[in-house]
């Protein structure tokens, strides 16, 4: 705790806080405490003597600079799709036929000629979400650097490098292994 009268110099009339009665006696007995934390927050401190207050004690006043923090809202746990299996040519096929039916089938429900560009978007938006929940596993990501998306990725070595062999021992992939690259 920090006193924060006593951290600036004041003229003497500055300093006394309370008057005895009939003006005898002039002493600081009123203080402003401060965590040591934000001692470097406070910029003046005070007493007003001429105050019409109705008290035989002066009011003690200290400036003060505040920067205040924008609130951060909670988190929420990422949720992503593992496109992984999107990159296979034969699921690729059955994902891009799935799309194109969900888009036909909210196309015709939707069938207005004042339709603009986008109502014509969300369309499109909502019928590749929906495929997206239907076709693909979630996953959702810890809270790591990289997640659980590329933990495999990063075992094997090289990010994007897969192997299709057996690993060895503490080697990644066997030097007969094929390689793919997604």
């Amino acid at each position: 705790m920090t006193i924060v009268n006593t951290l600036f110099k004041q003229p003497v009339r500055r300093l006394y806080t309370w008057k005895s009665p009939g003006d005898v006696r002039r002493n600081q007995i009123d203080y402003i405490l401060m965590s040591s934390r934000f001692k470097n927050s406070a910029v003046n401190c005070k007493t007003y003597p001429g105050a019409d207050i109705g008290s035989d004690h002066n009011p003690v006043i200290m400036q003060m600079k505040v920067k205040l923090k924008i609130p951060h809202s909670k988190q929420t746990k990422t949720v992503k799709y593992c496109t992984k299996l999107i990159r296979l040519p034969e699921e690729a096929e059955k994902y891009a036929v799935l799309v194109k039916n969900k888009f036909e089938c909210l196309y015709v429900e939707e069938a207005d000629a004042t339709r603009n560009i986008d109502q014509q978007w969300d369309c499109l938006k909502e019928a590749i979400e929906k495929t997206y929940e239907e076709f693909l596993p979630r996953t959702i990501l810890p809270k790591g650097i990289y997640g659980a998306i590329y933990a495999d990725d990063m075992a094997m070595g090289n990010r994007g490098i897969h192997c299709t062999g057996a690993p060895t021992s503490g080697t990644g992939c066997p030097k007969n292994a094929d390689r793919k690259i997604f």
